[in-house]
Parts: structure tokens; sequence; C-alpha cells
């Protein structure tokens, strides 16, 4: 199902929300959420405050998680509309542990790798973003550094420049299954669907075992409405994978929400993604287990994406897609 975004809208209703918790705090009002959240309300503005307005409607979902019927965390959400769940993008760090010698990067420069790993694994992307540019001043052509840039700089949404350093990655080596499956998540999370499926699918071409890459080809045919299309991918990266919780969870999804549910079969791929180490969505288990006319799900649910943080380079950011997962329904009790 094709979508119409609002974001100009959405971002002005933001600005309106921010601008009303200021004045409040400066006319001296009570708190606008309870004082147990007040921590989590300041993590939103500072979010906000940054530009990074897909993590602050994330830190208010997880107050209203507490507070539903709190007004003012209410006020910035927009109306629900339809989609199904992605799941969060898997990437990798390709450099190789500090304790041994990656043949993918000079020899002198191994120290430098090493130490923009760990800033990666810290959260200072800013720091191992220096690192690899320094390197590349040397070896411009590197594979795996050229790699890791573009990851780092997905983490910091620099999208566009995420997605410079895979298509030069590809350019030195036509055939590199993780730059072309990498290179279709960022396409795909900048709605660029069909490009998306292009380079997933050469991806799979380089290497017909790779899950990640059938598990986000699922997620976009998904997002374009072909679920039976989705469906077999979603199946596929299951058969390849078997202990990949995300697929597991995607396909519970897509079959709980399609336009014939199949509850039965969506019930056992959520457990199936619980016994994985997939999080619980109470939500998803309350869609599951209620159905209205025609199998319609309940009006008054709040599905939320849920991270494997092992699995997912992309941390808190929240892609287009998932955005509709969690507009598909309203917080209204």
């Amino acid at each position: 199902m094709a979508l119409n975004y609002r974001l100009p809208m959405r971002l002005l209703r933001i600005l309106a929300f921010t601008c009303c918790l200021q004045a409040w705090s400066l006319l001296g009002a009570a708190p606008l959420v309870p004082a147990e959240l007040q921590l989590l309300a300041r993590e939103g503005k500072e979010r906000f405050e940054h530009g990074d307005y897909f993590a602050a409607e994330r830190t208010y979902r997880k107050i209203l998680a507490q507070a539903p019927n709190n007004l003012y965390a209410q006020d910035d959400l927009p109306a629900p509309q339809g989609s199904v769940s992605p799941g969060p993008p898997v990437m990798r760090v390709v450099d190789a542990p500090a304790s041994s010698s990656s043949p993918g990067i000079p020899p002198a420069m191994q120290a430098q790798a090493n130490e923009a790993r760990q800033a990666f694994e810290k959260g200072d992307y800013r720091k191992a973003e220096g690192i690899y540019r320094e390197i590349l001043k040397t070896a411009p052509d590197n594979l795996s550094v050229l790699s890791n840039l573009g990851v780092v700089l997905f983490r910091q949404k620099k999208l566009k420049e995420a997605e410079d350093c895979f298509t030069k990655a590809i350019a030195i080596e036509p055939v590199d299954g993780f730059a072309h499956c990498t290179l279709g998540i960022v396409y795909y999370t900048q709605g660029k669907y069909d490009v998306a499926i292009s380079e997933l699918n050469k991806a799979i071409a380089v290497d017909g075992k790779n899950a990640t890459a059938h598990n986000y080809l699922g997620v976009t045919w998904s997002q374009k409405g072909h679920q039976e299309q989705a469906q077999r991918e979603f199946e596929t990266a299951i058969a390849l994978d078997p202990n990949y919780a995300d697929a597991d969870y995607n396909l519970a999804v897509l079959l709980a929400t399609k336009s014939s549910p199949d509850m039965e079969k969506a019930r056992q791929y959520y457990q199936q993604a619980r016994k994985l180490g997939a999080e619980a969505d109470p939500a998803l288990e309350r869609l599951m287990g209620q159905k209205g006319a025609n199998n319609a799900p309940a009006k008054s649910l709040h599905p939320v994406v849920k991270f494997d943080k092992k699995r997912s380079g992309f941390g808190d950011f929240y892609t287009p897609q998932e955005m509709d997962w969690m507009r598909r329904y309203s917080l209204a009790p």
C-alpha cells in the first residue's frame, strides 16, 4: 500500500508541541508529564532540538506507554496510517577484532581501525567517522573501510553520504554481497523501494543464502503492498537462518495484518521469535488474540517496533516504514 507522508505538517506539530512545553515551563506550570517520567521528557526534548525527530517521537511514545492519557505527550503524535512492521535493519562492522589482523585493512592502519571499531561500539559515531576518513586518505579504495564508514554514516542519519560510500564500494568490488545488501537497506530507508529491491536481489545473486537480504526484500515488498512476495521472502529468510528472530517477528506481523489475516500462524511465528530472544509486544499479542468483524484487528491498539540491538546497527533510528507501523493504530483507550 502506498502511503502519503506529511512530514512538513508533522514537524510543524512537533515544533508547536515543543514551544507549548517550553511556554508552560516558563510560566511555572505543573509538570507536563509525571515526575517519574521527567527524564524521558527531557530526553525527547533534547532529541528534538538535535533534529532527531524520529527518536524524539519514540521517546514520547515511551512516556505514553506508562501515561497513556497524558495530553502533552499525545499532542505530538500523528494520525494512524496503515502498513506492516519492517523490523530493524541489520548491519555489521566489518573490521576484524583487535586481537587479529584484517586482510582488508593495511597493517599499519590496523590500530586506527581497531580504535574506530571501539568508538563505534561505544556509540561515538563522529569519532569513528573521523578515523575512517583518515584511513581513506591513505587507502581511498579500501573496501572494508568504505563499508564501515557507510555504516557509521547511516548511524548518524547521513543517508546520502552512506549511499555514496556503498556505491563506491560496489564500483571497486561489483560482487560484494554485503555492500549490495546494505545499499539496498539504505535505499529502502530513503523510501526508494524499486532500487532497494534491485540491490537486495543483487546481494542474493552473489549469495543466495543471505538471510538478511531476503528479510529486507520481504520488508520492501510488503511496503509496496505485495504481501505474497513479502511472505515468501520472510519464509526464505527463516529457512536459511532458523535463529533469525527478526524474520519470524516480521512474518508474524505480516500474517496478522494482511488483508486475509492468519492469526494462528501469526501466533506460531511470534512465539518462535520470542523463543529466539525477541522482546514481548503486548499490543501485537492483543492484535493476534482479538478480531473484530471479518477478522479486522481491534482499533485501539498501538504496536511498537521491537529492536534486537545485538543484530541491529541502526540503534534508535526509525525508518519511514517503522513510523508507518507505529501509525497503524491510534492511542485511544
